[in-house]
């Protein structure tokens, strides 16, 4: 957790506590229970598993607010990559009580939260303990975005509904790991993207990624390709044989040609997280953020 975050679609990566619970199938290959647990043994991951409060990481975000506030500018946080900040626990509660008094006292962060459980959001901060002067929501209708994972249509279905609740100044989808075509619904304002990456990467189908970005271009929502993953593919297209060299392929799939056949190809990249934009077909080297209406007009 360094001054400037490796993660390409936020300034800095803040993680209050390390450990979490796995629920769905975008947590089978868990990044962070590999390193945290299994590499690091800092949390045991799992429902009956530890979770462990960071200490000299909630100094820099004062400090980044401090940054910023000079630079008269708004800098991104993501919180939390190690973590989620809404699972169910009673040892988080005091941590995420601190969390939520942080995000009331940098006024010149917005602070991306992600989170798999957006049904516990309303809950929990109508609970909130610490006392904020009624202004917590507030905050989070000024500067937080809240975010929720959804990998494929059933995880997508079952926590955007509970998303469009929340009143945040942005509502975010991350759609990492990438593992099914998505249709993205109404009332969100941004969604990022990006096939898995690691070792046992499940294999993600570019023209998953290609429909998530027409989609947004057609209901004006911003869309970020963080990357095509460790292991993606492509389908043939109807009357073009072999494997196809990735110059050829971007001429061909930038002209629409997309009715397919039983056959795929692996996608062959430098990049082993497929990260790298120059690498992939030109239109999907789409990067980009909401736009944020001015102080006092956040969405409702």
């Amino acid at each position: 957790m360094g001054e400037m975050s490796k993660i390409e679609w936020t300034d800095h990566t803040f993680n209050p506590w390390i450990g979490c619970a796995k629920v769905s199938e975008g947590c089978a290959n868990c990044y962070a229970e590999a390193l945290m647990d299994k590499r690091m043994g800092k949390a045991k991951w799992g429902p009956n598993g530890t979770r462990r409060r960071t200490s000299a990481a909630w100094k820099l975000p004062p400090r980044w607010d401090r940054k910023a506030r000079r630079e008269h500018r708004m800098a991104k946080v993501f919180c939390a990559s190690l973590a989620d900040v809404f699972e169910d626990r009673p040892e988080l509660v005091p941590w995420r009580d601190e969390l939520l008094s942080l995000i009331h006292t940098t006024p010149n962060l917005y602070w991306q939260l992600l989170t798999k459980r957006p049904e516990n959001v309303l809950r929990m901060v109508d609970d909130l303990r610490y006392p904020l002067d009624g202004l917590l929501w507030d905050q989070f209708r000024e500067r937080v975005w809240m975010g929720t994972s959804a990998e494929n249509q059933e995880m997508l279905d079952k926590r955007v509904p509970e998303l469009r609740h929340i009143p945040a100044r942005v509502r975010w989808l991350s759609c990492e790991p990438l593992l099914g075509p998505l249709v993205v619904p109404e009332g969100i304002d941004w969604v990022v993207v990006g096939g898995e990456s690691g070792p046992h990467a499940r294999p993600c189908n570019v023209e998953w990624i290609r429909d998530i970005v027409r989609q947004c271009r057609a209901a004006g929502v911003a869309c970020f390709v963080k990357q095509l993953g460790s292991n993606p593919f492509w389908v043939e297209p109807c009357g073009v044989a072999g494997p196809i060299p990735n110059i050829v392929l971007d001429s061909y799939l930038a002209a629409g040609m997309s009715e397919p056949e039983d056959i795929d190809h692996p996608l062959h990249m430098r990049h082993p997280k497929g990260g790298d934009p120059a690498e992939w077909p030109a239109d999907l080297r789409v990067r980009e953020f909401p736009t944020v209406e001015p102080k006092g007009k956040a969405n409702d």
